[in-house]
């Protein structure tokens, strides 16, 4: 920032967006019953829903039936709402990005609600490839400690 009135606009941007959000993110509470996010300004949002640890495949197990219907609660709340909408796909996500309007400026704003792929697609296994074994070759690492007697007072008064 190069001066107080560029400090000072940037700041109303924040203000503006994170105000959006958190209005965004009471309406989608009260429409669909999906946990608010933890952060208010928070602008990607998991809908898993995870039933246990699966050891054997070193992964969760979740519950793809209420995924999908938290999502398709958020996207018709969203819809209703003015949201735009665009899907992506991962290796194992599904995220329904969305463009709010701004309620308290001009400027959209993007968040993204993720759910696992399973919910909304099928999985199939169409084949297998042999992945060879990679060994890390070894090397020399630092082992380091800190002895940190400075405090903040010493620090500010220059000593």
């Amino acid at each position: 920032m190069s001066d107080l009135s560029d400090f000072q606009a940037e700041l109303a941007k924040r203000r503006e967006t994170l105000e959006t959000l958190a209005v965004w993110h009471e309406k989608m509470h009260r429409e669909t019953d999906i946990d608010l996010p933890y952060d208010p300004a928070e602008t990607w949002i998991s809908l898993d829903v995870t039933k246990r640890w699966l050891p054997e495949e070193q992964r969760y197990e979740h519950d793809l039936d209420t995924e999908r219907e938290r999502l398709r609660r958020v996207y018709l709340a969203a819809k209703e709402l003015g949201a735009m909408f665009e899907k992506e796909y991962s290796r194992s996500d599904f995220e329904l990005n969305l463009t709010i309007p701004g309620l308290f400026t001009q400027r959209p704003i993007e968040l993204t609600y993720q759910v696992n792929r399973e919910a909304v697609c099928t999985r199939r296994v169409v084949g297998y490839e042999d992945v060879p074994e990679r060994v890390t070759p070894a090397y020399r690492r630092e082992l380091v400690e800190w002895d940190c007697d400075t405090s903040l007072i010493k620090l500010a008064k220059g000593e």
